[in-house]
């Protein structure tokens, strides 16, 4: 009898959130069969937009390797299905990857092990982003409608709007491991929320308890970042004085991620011991490299991540023409004060949006929210990726604030006189722009073509990279190592090993400089920047290439800072860095090296710095 009050309360609470108790009566009656219809439904769609996606990432061409990370997933995946290790295969000596958590990387071993022939397979690689993007738009929308308290109408409208974002869209192309993150913890979210609505300590509350615990720690085998979804999970369950189920989530985490850290360590420890020699520094072995290592320097970060989060979601979130930003960055004019209006504007109205959702009543979704927040703006990386995760949650803030503007508007226009429909108009706007917005990006994806790949980030001309595939095998001996911004997704392409063109030895230093221009710093880099690269190539190159034997240099006229300053060296150096093949188009460039004795160089022979072990060019895995 003691039981019945729990049950009953538990029930009022289940009422209040918006379902019910899943009982064996309930299954049987209409309502039940109702329920079981909605989610057959809910399943036949999101297999629907599986499909599509897995369709926009077939139209174009194989554009495996842009990201450098994703080909850096695959050569992981093929050893792990090889019984060969987690390791980098692409690279000479195939160190232990002890960088990105392994559970991607599996999955996509999973594949190899069923199709093991590259590139035939890359249907097949690609169908778990497919798979993992639908269910994350999905399960997003739900959780608008079950705890944001979106209504039906406003649910599919804002689902509709998200499934074919720019930054959906743009990412089903690759094999990268944000989707699955995504799902994982938009899983663990939905479960944390129910196991809430229990009493705790209850049967039903402790298995959704457990369950969003297990979530959680899949997420952080996906992505390090998921360390910021235990966190604000367990700060949710401590703000909810639910001390028993905080407790829980921490034993089972500990229990789940405690191999992987160890393994790490172990693995990071063997790769300095027997590979030392690597065209990369020890850092890169871990994230320590880009932790926070002084007050000013991080401070300065999240000054400079501040602007950058206010145009990476204007120009990768809400789809602004590439031409108009590239136009608007390039010279200062009212142009560029109109882009930045617009970028601060986006971001008033997302934290507006935000604050009321949160004040109507604070969810995990928002306690998780801003500890990712604070964590992407003291990290020295350009957030726009980060913000992939968060695109459902982002545009529904978004839509908020502009709700929120209009009720503002309505009172100063009607002086408190109710008129839903002029309220109601700056959210109409919006989401009628961003749906232009969003069908003009996708044609320009779907017509992506191999002369002609549509990407944001690095337009790509791949027909230039399958001359370079095609060339490379007759030119570079099995053995030979090969420099280049494209080694991962050659490796897969020609069996060649080879390393990145140059370390990332100081992202702070890299990438945040203190001279950067405010108004254009997301476009070019600072004068203090270029120096320190052409400091470092000068004094180091030639020794880091020697001792990591780099046979042959590909040089690529890309995006990458580093490569007019390595291009440069190499025109000096014609005798060292010899001009072999060029493609037809002049994208990339093949050097045969052959480097002087130790010694015998000249300038540019100073000695190396210390490199390490591990090939990392953007580590946000």
């Amino acid at each position: 009898m003691r039981a019945l009050p729990a049950r009953a309360a538990g029930a009022r609470v289940r009422q209040r959130v918006g379902y019910a108790a899943v009982d064996p009566a309930r299954s049987r009656s209409p309502a039940g069969r109702r329920d079981a219809w909605r989610r057959s439904r809910l399943l036949a769609l999101t297999l629907v937009l599986a499909g599509l996606y897995l369709l926009v990432a077939l139209a174009g061409p194989r554009a495996v390797g842009l990201w450098v990370d994703d080909s850096i997933y695959l050569c992981t995946a093929k050893s792990l299905a090889a019984g060969t290790g987690y390791r980098h295969i692409e690279m000479p000596g195939e160190p232990l990857q002890t960088l990105y958590p392994i559970l991607y990387p599996a999955v996509l071993a999973s594949v190899f092990l069923i199709a093991p022939e590259y590139p035939a397979n890359l249907p097949l690689l690609l169908l778990p982003t497919a798979l993992a993007a639908a269910g994350f738009v999905m399960l997003s929308a739900l959780y608008c409608r079950r705890y944001l308290a979106t209504s039906a109408r406003q649910t599919l409208a804002l689902g509709a709007l998200v499934a074919v974002s720019p930054a959906i869209l743009s990412m089903v192309r690759f094999t990268m491991s944000e989707f699955l993150y995504a799902l994982l913890a938009i899983g663990a979210l939905h479960a944390i929320e129910r196991g809430a609505a229990e009493p705790e300590g209850s049967r039903r509350g402790v298995g959704w308890m457990l369950l969003s615990a297990l979530l959680v720690a899949a997420s952080i085998h996906t992505r390090s970042i998921g360390l910021t979804l235990a966190a604000g999970s367990l700060g949710f369950l401590l703000w909810r004085r639910r001390l028993r189920d905080a407790a829980l989530a921490i034993a089972v985490l500990a229990v789940c991620l405690a191999p992987w850290y160890a393994w790490q360590a172990w693995a990071a420890q063997l790769n300095a011991s027997t590979h030392g020699a690597l065209l990369l520094p020890s850092s890169e072995f871990s994230y320590r490299a880009w932790a926070p290592d002084q007050i000013g320097e991080t401070l300065r970060v999240v000054l400079q991540n501040s602007f950058r989060t206010a145009f990476g979601l204007l120009y990768f979130q809400l789809g602004l023409p590439v031409e108009a930003a590239r136009a608007s960055l390039a010279a200062w004019s009212w142009r560029t004060a109109c882009l930045h209006l617009a970028a601060y504007a986006g971001v008033a109205l997302v934290l507006i949006g935000f604050v009321q959702s949160a004040r109507r009543r604070l969810r995990a979704l928002h306690v998780c929210a801003a500890v990712y927040a604070a964590l992407v703006l003291a990290y020295p990386f350009d957030p726009y990726r980060f913000l992939v995760p968060w695109t459902p949650f982002l545009l529904y803030f978004l839509l908020c604030g502009a709700r929120a503007s209009g009720s503002l508007l309505q009172r100063w226009i009607r002086r408190g006189a109710a008129d839903r429909r002029i309220a109601a108009l700056p959210a109409a706007a919006l989401f009628a722009l961003l749906a232009a917005l969003f069908a003009l990006e996708a044609q320009r994806i779907l017509r992506s073509s191999d002369a002609a790949y549509y990407f944001r980030v690095a337009p790509m001309n791949f027909a230039e990279l399958r001359a370079l595939e095609a060339k490379l095998p007759a030119l570079a001996a099995p053995q030979d190592a090969i420099a280049s911004t494209w080694f991962a997704a050659l490796y897969l392409a020609t069996g060649r090993q080879g390393y990145f063109v140059w370390p990332l030895t100081d992202p702070h230093a890299h990438f945040y400089a203190p001279d950067r221009e405010w108004w254009n710093f997301f476009l070019t880099g600072s004068p203090s920047e270029q120096k320190r690269l052409e400091r470092e190539v000068e004094a180091s190159l030639v020794d880091a290439y020697r001792s990591a034997g780099i046979a042959w240099y590909v040089d690529h006229a890309g995006t990458e800072r580093m490569l007019p300053v390595i291009r440069g060296f190499v025109s000096r150096h014609l005798d060292w860095f010899e001009p072999r093949y060029e493609t037809p188009g002049r994208t990339f460039r093949v050097h045969r090296v052959r480097l002087p004795p130790r010694g015998a160089e000249g300038a540019g022979g100073a000695a190396a710095p210390a490199v390490g072990a591990a090939v990392q060019t953007s580590p946000t895995g």
